[in-house]
């Protein structure tokens, strides 16, 4: 899903993706950042490391979000056009 049609990722759309709630909710209040970091999708929802990668894992491999930077570094931004060519 590109950004340009991110108004499209609502509560329906993300509900029919089979996302956990803490993902759906993720996605909706990180929405205007168009990023989120393990540290704080973990405290957000105050769950391990662990399984807040867990998490965000599964949204890229839904390609809701694409996974970039190394290590410490890394973030989950939404796709968009510039980020998918």
């Amino acid at each position: 899903m590109l950004l340009e049609n991110l108004h499209l990722m609502d509560n329906q759309y993300l509900n029919e993706q089979n996302l956990n709630n803490r993902q759906i909710e993720a996605l909706l209040l990180w929405k205007n950042d168009k990023e989120i970091s393990n540290s704080k999708y973990a405290e957000k929802f105050n769950i391990s490391d662990s399984t807040a990668l867990k998490d965000l894992k599964e949204l890229v491999e839904k390609d809701l979000l694409i996974k970039v930077g190394e290590r410490k570094m890394i973030k989950y931004v939404y796709i968009t056009n510039e980020n998918t060519r």
